[in-house]
């Protein structure tokens, strides 16, 4: 008797997957992965290296610039100062104390061989010498450059002797900059090529076979996270990098106009110096308010927020042995808000709560209304928020994990859509342990207002 086909029963035709419909559909999503991940690679490789070289030549060009401008003004003073040895010391001294970027200054003269007059440092005394000597003899100023120091000479306009100014400042600010703008790149990039690759990979799954509903909600709430991470990571490093330098020349400026021995004309130059200062700082602050685009309000239901919240996080609750406790009092008063940025500052929050219990522990989210809104409180039984960190623990690039594991960026945004919303967040440590964080959220009526004034 012949074998019956296995696909052909009762007349009937089945269409079973085989092998190869099996292979083929993981060759695909294997090529789709890779090819994004090679290009979400590329694109961040890219744009990571134009942000740093941007970034490195404006702290150059700020460092440069304040050699040069140091280094101009003690030349303008040695002009008419006397030139005590002892007195030089000391003067030069208070230079390098109000301006930390300034490495070293030097006096040299050149009345025969060139010689120290006075140094602010036992180093680099014969480059400084001999950049001194060209100085003098060209009667310009004089550069030299290396990928640690900038060095800048000015002759001394004093006509009984042939002197020059050497300023040195250290370089360090932009390999500094530097080191952090790879280290966050490095940490940054590869959890969002493998971020993304898994989402292209669900993706493309899905399109094989159906994938679940709450899959792909959890692919677009990681999705948002990582662009909300990425935005505050970027603002938050164009602040800090750009603002230390524009600092330090603010005060520079301030120190020398208010010299008693700076003419009018001078005075009055430095104070438009001051005032463009000024300005260049809120124009970076416009650019970074611009940045942050506002949030998108309509009515929600902060029970379904909190809820989903919790859903997504489910899977990392159960693998980290840790129990939720869920309290959420009805009737919460009506919001309008951005559903997915509160979303994203609950799950910051539980994540938070999460690494600070590694062995397990009690992860309690309660919601209670009260007379202006809503209050959320997050508590867990970790070893809460070491006294020192506590009130910096929403500031960015501040953490409580070990170095590697986490860039402190999460707390910082969560408060920046807890503010956007119109509410307040503040944490503290519980009574018997524990780190509590709580969030007050004004009702709709409220937070219309607020919007209106």
């Amino acid at each position: 008797m012949a074998p019956q086909n296995p696909d052909r029963v009762n007349g009937a035709v089945h269409d079973r997957p085989t092998v190869a419909d099996w292979r083929t559909g993981l060759a695909m999503r294997v090529r789709l992965s890779l090819l994004v991940a090679v290009v979400v690679a590329l694109v961040i490789a890219a744009l990571t290296y134009l942000q740093l070289r941007a970034v490195e030549r404006t702290i150059e060009k700020e460092l440069t610039d304040s050699a040069r401008l140091t280094a101009q003004a003690i030349a303008d003073d040695l002009g008419t100062r006397g030139l005590n040895p002892v007195d030089l010391d000391d003067w030069l001294h208070e230079f390098i104390e109000a301006n930390p970027a300034v490495r070293a200054v030097t006096v040299v003269t050149a009345d025969g061989v060139p010689s120290i007059l006075a140094s602010t440092s036992s180093q680099e005394r014969a480059e400084a010498a001999d950049l001194a000597r060209d100085a003098i003899g060209a009667s310009a100023m004089r550069m030299a450059q290396t990928a640690a120091l900038t060095t800048v000479a000015v002759p001394v306009r004093r006509p009984e002797r042939r002197m020059a100014v050497v300023v040195t400042v250290s370089m360090a600010a932009v390999q500094q900059a530097s080191r952090q703008g790879r280290t966050i790149a490095l940490w940054f990039a590869a959890p969002t090529v493998l971020v993304l690759t898994l989402l292209v990979d669900l993706l493309a799954r899905r399109l094989v076979r159906h994938s679940e509903e709450l899959q792909q909600r959890v692919r677009v709430a990681l999705a948002r996270a990582d662009r909300l991470a990425a935005l505050g990571e970027m603002a938050t490093s164009v602040a800090h990098q750009v603002g230390t330098p524009l600092n330090l020349i603010s005060g520079y400026v301030q120190m020398v106009r208010d010299d008693r021995t700076v003419d009018s004309r001078t005075h009055e130059r430095l104070t438009i110096v001051e005032r463009q200062i000024e300005q260049v700082t809120r124009v970076l602050r416009a650019m970074l308010d611009e940045a942050r685009r506002p949030p998108s309000r309509e009515r929600i239901d902060l029970r379904r927020i909190i809820e989903h919240a919790c859903d997504t996080a489910r899977l990392r609750l159960e693998r980290s042995a840790v129990r939720l406790e869920l309290h959420v009092e009805d009737p919460l008063p009506a919001m309008e808000a951005d559903a997915t940025q509160l979303e994203l500052a609950l799950l910051n929050l539980i994540t938070n709560s999460l690494d600070a219990m590694p062995n397990g522990g009690r992860l309690t989210i309660a919601a209670t209304p009260t007379a202006q809104g809503t209050r959320i409180e997050v508590t867990d039984t970790g070893p809460g928020i070491a006294p020192d960190l506590l009130p910096r623990v929403f500031e960015p690039w501040v953490t409580t994990k070990q170095p590697g594991q986490g860039t402190g960026l999460g707390l910082g945004i969560t408060r920046q859509v807890v503010a956007a919303h119109g509410g307040a967040i503040v944490a503290r440590n519980g009574a018997h342990g524990g780190a509590i964080v709580t969030i007050e959220i004004p009702a709709a009526t409220t937070t219309a207002a607020a919007a209106v004034t």
